[in-house]
């Protein structure tokens, strides 16, 4: 969910000088101040999922996005009208799976989602 958003919004521009781990944090670092007094910005792409999902019937998980939406629009006979495509908005490559983020970041991220990680069971 950071890292979507860091694509988002620094753009391809910013990542050819800047897809770094250190680069990463400092940008999670100034932006942390400004969700801690407003969870609603950036179109509320930092809000917590819980906030979103409140006595939700269908929960959609990204690791199994295409197996359930396909189950959502059967659910409600929309199969045959809406149909999930792949979309990449950026062709930036940046081996965020390589990286080792550092434990500051990571306790900053578990206290920040605590309640999506106890609400979807997620491990922290």
């Amino acid at each position: 969910k950071l890292i979507s958003e860091w694509h988002y919004t620094n753009g391809n521009t910013y990542f050819k000088d800047k897809c770094s781990v250190q680069a990463f944090e400092s940008w999670v670092d100034s932006q942390s101040r400004t969700w801690q007094h407003d969870t609603t910005t950036g179109d509320c792409h930092m809000m917590a999922q819980t906030e979103f999902a409140v006595d939700c019937t269908h929960l959609v998980r990204f690791e199994h996005l295409h197996e359930d939406f396909a189950r959502l629009m059967d659910a409600y006979h929309l199969s045959d009208l809406v149909k999930l495509t792949d979309h990449k908005l950026t062709t930036m490559e940046c081996p965020e799976s390589e990286w080792q983020v550092g434990e500051k970041l990571r306790q900053k991220i578990r206290d920040w989602y605590a309640s999506d990680f106890d609400a979807f069971g997620y491990k922290p």
